[in-house]
């Protein structure tokens, strides 16, 4: 599989390894097809051949009596075919260069795995992993899939289940941390920006007993060793001076190793595709969610709540989607998402959803009671629940008991003099208390006080905003 984006090729090989002295032959059947293959251009050589896809088994038939006893005693005769209800997964690590996905027998966390599997087992992703959908063959589909080192159990166990591979813990590595401009070149080479100083971080890697961190070494003609201060992640400054290549390595397993090539301009990282969804809000401003990840559905409903109106739909050429519409003594409506013609505003490299389509999914999204379902295969999926019939109305204004007011007074007493100010023109009503609340700003010493007032307030039905600082507000 060609890994350079801009080409589309990628086909499915068996390799057969070298065998020894001998005019035999044998007999392979390849998905529904059989092969006869003369050993004799197998002599120190791997055979590979091109199959088609298949959930049927690859195996060999048979051999003439002449074969290489040892190959026929030592290869297995079967290689397992693609599962008929999930994915066969290929790793990036493997025999031939740059070129080559070999059959993972594990998947690991912060790697990236391609995955085929027949239309008919197809199934939405789960949110946490990012999926780079490739041009697929009819009734059949393609994606780079990364796993994230942090995975919830509920994603483990979906990829355990379209897999049916055990989920090994990340592996040792290496990366870099400065220059911020650097890009993978390879599966253990990066192109970085030249600079005085780059900062390399060794993860997950084993340590001597007593030493306080990994052994590093740094080679260019000659090898300069260094030891780390911590065992993981441990930090290294590298001083490339004038050289173009640098070799990383653990001292001890020179296995594990990154090699850093410096230029002036390295190549840009392509982005993932997403679809985009473009908002506009109150104040006239365009908001673009993407959907990627958890806060994608988040921010997609604070636009619903607000009354956000929805522009258009942004999407990659080869993305399809589906949007099922339930609302309440209707028959589900499902709607089919493919991008038109017309470029998108914001991303030349995407088009936008029709019009038809666009009007419909606005008109879901306005309606709050309306059920909204969003899949959009390999890239994603959102389900947006309607609101409850009579859950519109107005709900009464929450109201401080006598012993949570008397806790608050006394912790407003306790901060600055500005907060006691802002009590005295709130302390009206419980609404203008709250509020003068919210916008104190407690000491180091106060935060746990001030998040169990918080919490307290939000479960007597007070808005308790959330803040990027790490209070709760």
């Amino acid at each position: 599989m060609p890994r350079d984006r801009k080409q589309t090729g990628w086909w499915l090989e068996i390799v057969l390894p070298p065998c020894g002295e001998g005019s035999g032959s044998l007999t392979m059947e390849l998905g529904g097809r059989s092969q006869q293959i003369d050993m004799k251009g197998m002599v120190g050589l791997r055979k590979a051949m091109t199959v088609e896809l298949s959930t049927s088994p690859y195996r060999i038939a048979g051999y003439s009596c002449d074969a290489d006893q040892n190959f026929v005693a030592g290869v297995e005769r079967e290689c397992p075919a693609i599962p008929a209800n999930g994915a066969a997964v290929f790793t990036a690590a493997g025999r031939s260069g740059p070129k080559s996905f070999p059959r993972a027998a594990e998947l690991r966390r912060s790697e990236t795995f391609a995955f085929l599997w027949p239309e008919a087992a197809d199934r939405p992703f789960q949110d946490e992993l990012t999926v780079v959908p490739l041009p697929g063959r009819p009734g059949w589909r393609l994606a780079l899939v990364t796993i994230p080192d942090e995975t919830s159990l509920e994603c483990l166990d979906w990829l355990k289940g379209f897999t049916k591979l055990p989920i090994a813990p990340s592996a040792p590595s290496i990366v870099t941390v400065w220059p911020a401009l650097s890009r993978g070149a390879g599966v253990n080479s990066v192109e970085a920006v030249r600079t005085g100083v780059a900062l390399v971080s060794m993860e997950r890697m084993p340590v001597a007993p007593g030493a306080s961190g990994p052994p590093a070494i740094a080679q260019t003609g000659s090898g300069l060793q260094a030891i780390g201060l911590e065992r993981s992640p441990a930090l290294f400054a590298l001083l490339p001076h004038s050289a173009e290549n640098v070799r990383v390595a653990h001292a001890l397993d020179a296995e594990l190793e990154l090699f850093l090539s410096f230029t002036l301009r390295p190549q840009r990282p392509e982005t993932y595709p997403t679809a985009d969804f473009a908002f506009s809000t109150p104040e006239g401003n365009c908001r673009v969610i993407r959907l990627q990840g958890r806060r994608s559905r988040e921010a997609m409903v604070f636009a619903r709540s607000e009354g956000h109106l929805m522009e258009y739909v942004a999407l990659p050429p080869s993305c399809v989607g589906r949007m099922a519409i339930r609302r309440q003594g209707v028959k589900e409506e499902t709607i089919e998402l493919r991008p038109g013609d017309e470029p998108c505003p914001h991303d030349g490299r995407k088009f936008l959803l029709s019009a038809k389509a666009c009007s419909e999914l606005a008109a879901a999204l306005t309606d709050r009671l309306c059920h909204l379902d969003l899949e959009f295969r390999g890239m994603g999926r959102i389900r947006l629940a309607g609101e409850r019939q009579g859950s519109l109305t107005t709900p009464p204004s929450p109201t401080l008991s006598p012993e949570v007011r008397a806790r608050l007074l006394s912790f407003m007493f306790r901060l600055s003099r500005q907060a006691a100010r802002a009590f005295r023109a709130g302390s009206r009503d419980d609404a203008c208390l709250v509020e003068a609340f919210i916008r104190t700003e407690p000491e180091e010493e106060l935060i746990a006080h001030y998040r169990a007032l918080a919490r307290d307030l939000s479960a007597r039905g007070f808005d308790i905003v959330t803040r990027g600082d790490g209070v709760n507000r």
